[in-house]
């Protein structure tokens, strides 16, 4: 291929990363308990003009910094507050990061590298779904990489280009800082990867220190300020991002992702794997017929001369390391490895199956086939989606329970309150300011506390409108339970997929104390 075929072939892969990343982003609802939270907070932050402070309900809510709510709540701004908008700047994210896994694979190595990147990351399966996600994810994959493909840059540039080397370092250390503000301590990863690829590379240039001093004042620059004002306005604001974010999510895994030492087996192993299908199959194929050596130990000594490989391989397993050994694990946690996974394989593809590659890049044969009907597979499934209404879907959810809610009351005013779970993309379809309960005892930090229903009840039922619980059905019998020794009456009404309606009729303030446990013929 000639320099006009590569600029086609660029130009090819733009499109095809475009139709993966747009193609029916709002053809489904919003997944909960994630996309609804991160949604609705970047709902109220737009409505109310206040994008400082992150509110859920009209609760501050500092669970994670406000890029990724400035980000949905800008893509609402320009294109509605419905789901297109939510996830736009998701999927433009997910083509930037297409493109610089791209880049740096064509610096790593060789054009044809970098194309074949480009398409392997495109078009995983997990990758392609996560696009479609609004949560922090996609957005820190993007930061993570262009802090990776940085470092890659300034440690591979000569001692004589010292204002390149800078440059490098210092749009390293901004990806970084535009990292933290994204989701916090999890921005960090690229340092430990700089600091044990610095450490074992032979041949990688070392900055000095007069760079790394101004990379670490722009990161502070970049990462700092917002946590700053926050702090300064929230009394006890910083001991909870200490002890519930950090050492909460970290070390005690209080949060119940997939916490305590097999908690990181159950999730990453198969979601690397099988998420990065069916790509995966051509680096698992390559690992058995090279098994022999790359399990002997003259390989891997070897590494540390070849700076390529040696990025890579750190680029996965240190990140990998820390989030193995961190308390708190969830599946998207992983999605920054889908990188360094997809350089390998295309390098794999590069080396070993050339002759398949030039026909790809053919437009002809069985290889372009392939990869359109998997093109084809990976946006018909995202079509597919709009007509799933799963049980996490918070439109499906909102579209069933209104219904229910109407026919048992009307016109009538009413507050609508969750109990035991998390569904606040229900706020977002209802427009209204939905109330989340706990089940059990009221606890927590004062900025994450959990209020038991029954201790609030008494003051909503002395409120004008009727209060309609949505819960899970396995918690009905603690529910009422409570509401009997309270002396709470209730009707009870089955809701959609697992899901129960308790409706509570508001009493006057001179009649609470009067309220009669009701019997078995209350319940409808």
């Amino acid at each position: 291929m000639n320099t006009i075929n590569y600029r086609k072939y660029w130009c090819i892969i733009i499109a095809l990363t475009s139709i993966v990343a747009l193609a029916f982003q709002g053809s489904r609802g919003l997944w909960e308990p994630d996309e609804g939270r991160y949604v609705r907070c970047a709902y109220e932050m737009l409505k109310s003009g206040d994008w400082i402070t992150p509110r859920l309900n009209g609760s501050p809510h500092f669970a994670k910094p406000p890029l990724t709510y400035w980000l949905i709540a800008s893509g609402m701004s320009l294109l509605g507050a419905n789901e297109w908008g939510a996830r736009f700047f998701h999927a433009i994210f997910f083509i930037l990061t297409t493109l610089a896994t791209g880049y740096v694979a064509a610096r790593m190595w060789n054009q044809t590298v970098g194309l074949l990147s480009s398409l392997v990351f495109s078009t995983m399966a997990f990758t392609s779904v996560a696009a479609n996600i609004a949560t922090t994810d996609m957005i820190l994959t993007f930061f993570i990489t262009g802090a990776m493909v940085c470092l890659w840059m300034s440690t591979s540039c000569s001692d004589r280009i010292y204002p390149r080397n800078f440059l490098w370092w210092s749009l390293m250390c901004l990806f970084i800082g535009l990292g933290f503000l994204t989701k916090g301590p999890p921005g960090l990863l690229p340092l430990p990867v700089t600091i044990a690829y610095l450490v074992l590379s032979e041949k990688a240039q070392k900055p000095s220190a007069a760079v790394i001093v101004a990379g670490c004042g722009l990161f502070c620059a970049v990462a700092f300020p917002w946590y700053l004002v926050v702090i300064q306005h929230n009394d006890g604001l910083l001991s909870y991002f200490i002890s519930e974010e950090i050492v909460g999510r970290i070390i005690t895994g209080q949060h119940t992702r997939n916490a305590g030492f097999w908690g990181a087996f159950k999730i990453y192993p198969h979601t690397l794997l099988l998420g990065s299908l069916p790509w995966s199959c051509f680096l698992f194929i390559w690992m058995w017929k090279t098994k022999q050596c790359i399990w002997a130990m003259q390989w891997w000594k070897r590494v540390r001369s070849r700076d390529n490989k040696l990025f890579i391989l750190l680029w996965f397993m240190v990140p990998l390391l820390i989030l193995t050994i961190s308390n708190s694990r969830l599946p998207l946690y992983v999605l920054p490895l889908f990188v360094p996974f997809a350089l390998a394989i295309a390098r794999i593809l590069a080396v070993h199956y050339s002759e398949k590659v030039s026909t790809l890049f053919a437009l002809r044969g069985k290889p372009a086939v392939l990869v359109v009907l998997l093109i084809g597979i990976v946006v018909g499934s995202r079509g597919l989606s709009a007509y799933f209404e799963p049980k996490m879907d918070s439109r499906a959810i909102w579209k069933k329970i209104s219904v229910i809610i109407k026919e048992r009351i009307g016109d009538s005013p009413y507050n609508l309150s969750v109990v035991g779970l998390q569904l606040h993309g229900i706020a977002f379809y209802s427009g209204k300011m939905i109330n989340t309960f706990e089940i059990k005892k009221s606890q927590g930090h004062s900025f994450s506390r959990k209020i038991n229903i029954v201790q609030e009840m008494d003051n909503l039922l002395l409120q004008p409108e009727v209060q309609v619980l949505l819960t899970r059905r396995k918690f009905i019998t603690s529910i009422i339970t409570q509401f009997r020794e309270k002396g709470i009456r209730y009707e009870i009404q089955e809701g959609p997929y697992d899901y129960t309606l308790i409706f509570c009729r508001p009493v006057l303030p001179e009649n609470a104390v009067k309220l009669r446990a009701p019997s078995n013929n209350d319940n409808l």
